[in-house]
């Protein structure tokens, strides 16, 4: 049987939704302590869990220290499989004495956080007024270094909506494995705010999905029931007795001890456990009555959580167990219907990964001769890749480096006629030396243009200013040379016997090679 035993009514925390009602100092004595511990073998169970609540159950250490150590003893006298569980406020667990406790007995502890500091502030002060997140924090955050893995439990109200999906993924960024998500049913939960929080559902089921199938083992209570339902449809699967997550733990009777011995269903129905109180119409018993009765009055689902939901929920909200609110209602249907969402999709991806292990098992070669089959292929492959990534290079830099010459052109011979008549050809310059190519070879310059006897240089072009570069400075203009003045050739006057006139000077027309022409000559006056 599972047994939680609410071991003290003081907390140390003010929280606006509290269903626990008004915090007075009253916790359990020994004999209630040792007679609900008793109630865990009561049924014959081989598995059962021990759960500690409260008020905060660290304000009352030594009686969780005490109940932990009956409870060992019994569950090893009866080979029975005991779990540890408790639900805490977190202000106290940075303390090095429950940090060992905790890690001595395996104690699952689930931490009470709305999530980041702008939702947890909200609603989660400290009893004076102060915010108590870096309290939380500090609690939270040693358990992880200590090498544990704490579950979170915050409470979703309208104002605190919209922080959800990032309170669920800080939550898992810090090292928390399963959040559960409950829904404050007695707030005013209009439109706007129930179209925020399907939302960010619907973001949180996305988010578990991706992380889910990249081997994260984390959970969302909310969706964890139609995830479990679509996964243990297939064979891949089997159930095991872990806290909140085992299909079993339904199956199995349940019952929450009050500091009085008054026994009730569920631990939010305990409220300030008052006979003249409305919690006192839910109790189902009191230690007095004896084991074997106590069980007896149980049924196997403990608080009567079943098709219609939960019963606590539709207590908080309705007042009645037996019949649910709106609100929880349509959260738990969200809720369904994501979660079925992201089961199916793991379910699809478990077969997937599961035909493909087949499909290995079914090839006889060890992984080694697999590898060695597929060496020559892959070098073959590497080859020809790296083959075609040098011919690439290669030519690229080829193609770079190199250009083809330019051939100078063939001169010109150039014919000069004398007055005189003779022919002459002018002289050709030697080639120039053909250049070395560097990286890149240039065509030779020209050569000098042949004068024309009694012709003068012309000076060389004026070259016009060169631009400015980016980024550099105009170079000063070149002043061309003063051009020299022409001097005066005397014209040579060729002497005739007889002959006193000057003739004019012969007019020469030049030609190419093979389109010389002999001018007409001129006829000498001839005198008396």
């Amino acid at each position: 049987m599972d047994v939680a035993l609410i071991l003290t009514h003081r907390c140390n925390l003010a929280c606006h939704y509290c269903y626990a009602g008004e915090h007075f100092r009253k916790e359990i004595d020994d004999v209630i302590l040792r007679r609900g511990v008793e109630l865990l073998v009561a049924d014959g169970a081989q598995c059962a869990q021990l759960s500690f609540f409260g008020g905060e159950p660290f304000l009352a250490f030594e009686a969780m220290q005490r109940a932990t150590q009956l409870a060992v003893a019994q569950a090893k006298q009866h080979n029975q499989q005991l779990l540890l569980q408790c639900t805490t406020n977190g202000t106290a667990l940075a303390r090095p004495e429950v940090i060992a406790f905790t890690k001595r007995y395996r104690l699952q502890l689930t931490v009470s956080i709305d999530g980041v500091r702008q939702a947890h502030e909200l609603n989660r002060p400290l009893a004076g007024g102060r915010s108590s997140f870096d309290a939380v924090l500090a609690g939270l955050r040693a358990l992880v270094a200590a090498g544990l893995t704490p579950d979170a439990m915050l409470v979703i109200t309208p104002q605190t909506a919209r922080y959800l999906h990032q309170s669920v993924r800080w939550l898992w960024h810090e090292g928390v494995t399963t959040v559960r998500a409950n829904v404050e049913l007695r707030a005013d939960w209009q439109r706007d705010a129930r179209d925020m929080l399907r939302e960010q559902l619907i973001l949180v089921g996305r988010e578990l999905l991706s992380l889910r199938l990249r081997e994260r083992r984390i959970h969302f209570q909310p969706f964890d029931g139609a995830i479990e339902h679509q996964l243990n449809a297939h064979p891949h699967r089997a159930p095991s007795c872990v806290v909140g997550h085992n299909s079993e733990s339904q199956s199995r009777r349940s019952v929450v001890v009050a500091t009085s011995g008054n026994l009730y269903p569920c631990a939010p129905m305990v409220a300030e456990d008052r006979d003249d109180g409305p919690e006192a119409k839910l109790r189902v018993g009191h230690l007095d009555q004896g084991a074997a009765a106590i069980v007896e009055r149980l049924v196997p689902k403990g608080s009567d959580c079943g098709e219609k939901g939960c019963a606590c929920a539709a207590l908080l909200e309705t007042g009645d167990r037996e019949s649910g609110g709106p609100i929880g209602l349509w959260y738990g249907e969200i809720c369904r219907t994501i979660g079925t969402a992201v089961g199916s999709s793991l379910a699809r991806h478990a077969v997937r990964k599961a035909l493909d292990r087949d499909r290995d098992d079914d090839d006889p070669l060890p992984p080694q001769a697999k590898a060695r089959r597929r060496g020559p292929l892959v070098l073959t492959l590497g080859l020809l890749v790296g083959g075609i990534v040098w011919t690439v290079r290669s030519s690229v830099r080829t193609l770079g480096e190199l250009s083809l010459p330019r051939l100078p052109k063939p001169p010109i011979e150039q014919t000069v006629i004398t007055t005189s008549g003779a022919i002459e050809t002018a002289p050709q310059p030697p080639p120039p030396p053909r250049p070395q190519p560097e990286g890149e070879l240039k065509a030779p310059p020209r050569p000098p243009r042949p004068l024309v006897r009694g012709e003068i240089n012309a000076p060389p072009p004026h070259r016009p200013p060169q631009p400015i570069v980016a980024g550099g400075l105009r170079p000063p203009p070149r002043t061309p040379p003063p051009r020299p003045a022409p001097t005066p050739q005397p014209t040579r006057q060729p002497t005739i016997d007889g002959d006193l006139a000057t003739p004019p000077p012969p007019k020469v027309q030049l030609k190419t090679r093979g389109q010389l022409t002999m001018p007409p000559r001129a006829k000498l006056p001839t005198g008396r």
